[in-house]
């Protein structure tokens, strides 16, 4: 019988161990400690989630190390290296410690450095989506030295893991990136829309845009902004230099734009057009290898 820890047990960790307990039919024994379990209010959510689903609140860390086979730690970001430099020294050999907070890549290469000379493993854990979007289904990337393994276990107890690789840092990082990426979407969004407000064709503009993007998968559209942009990328820094002019003329702060224009003048300066002969490439991939060679 599995033997899994929490160290938090707010929203996501009541969502996974009632996950962990309807997958399992309750073979599974769990356990949780909170810095907040015996604090008024939260103190008192803790305790009624634990005892609705089964979960065992262990007194200190010393303790949840003890009963525990695998950790998972669901902190804040901000100690996620302070709880691992304390929960470290507690460990034994055959146990696991992943850590699925959104620390960066950055903190969780120190906390695999801190289980260097430790016979416990550590594992670098992202969840990829929202409690209120899938539930304990939730994407999980993992990372790390003993990662094939830890997989195997996590997926026997229900969870939806994915590797990352072996280093750890990787299962972060994507998710940092897919970070990026949606919140640089949404700020875009607002950004565009504001203005098509203020120039009062927002609803054209969604037409024309809807258009475009509902023509392709997503992968395809990655694929032609990559390849056609290493032939355009000059051009379309100049066309976006004219947005710019015309988000200030109605004095709307250009974030988006000005990004846009650098990134693609960087692009344009890699001189990608000339080593391609002004003929777009086919594969994302190869120009993706081409700007890494180039800027190394």
């Amino acid at each position: 019988m599995k033997k899994v820890g929490f160290i938090g047990f707010g929203e996501v960790g009541y969502t996974f161990a009632k996950g962990i307990k309807d997958f399992t039919q309750g073979k599974c024994r769990i356990y949780a400690y909170d810095a907040n379990q015996n604090n008024d209010w939260q103190g008192k959510l803790i305790q009624n989630r634990a005892s609705e689903v089964g979960v065992t609140l262990a007194k200190d860390m010393n303790q949840l190390a003890e009963l525990s086979e695998i950790i998972i730690g669901l902190v804040p970001a901000g100690i996620s290296v302070k709880v691992a430099g304390e929960l470290v020294r507690k460990l034994k050999d055959g146990q696991v410690y992943c850590d699925f907070s959104s620390a960066s890549p950055v903190s969780k290469v120190e906390i695999n450095e801190m289980f260097a000379d430790s016979e416990a493993s550590f594992i670098d854990g992202a969840i990829m989506g929202s409690m209120a979007s899938y539930g304990f289904r939730a994407p999980i990337f993992i990372s790390g030295q003993s990662v094939k393994k830890v997989a195997h276990d996590l997926t026997d107890i229900g969870f939806n893991v994915r590797i990352a690789g072996s280093n750890p840092g990787a299962a972060s990082t994507i998710k940092m990136l897919r970070a990026s990426f949606t919140k640089g979407i949404e700020a875009l969004i607002f950004e565009t829309f504001y203005a098509a407000k203020i120039f009062d064709v927002e609803d054209t503009v969604l037409e024309i845009l809807a258009d475009t993007f509902d023509n392709e998968t997503f992968s395809q559209s990655v694929n032609r902004y990559l390849t056609s942009g290493a032939i355009h990328a000059r051009r379309r820094a100049d066309e976006v230099a004219g947005v710019i002019g015309l988000l200030e003329s109605a004095k709307i702060e250009p974030f988006m734009a000005q990004g846009t224009y650098q990134r693609l003048t960087w692009v344009a300066d890699m001189n990608l057009k000339e080593l391609y002969n002004g003929i777009t490439p086919e594969d994302y991939r190869d120009v993706l290898n081409k700007l890494k060679e180039k800027n190394e």
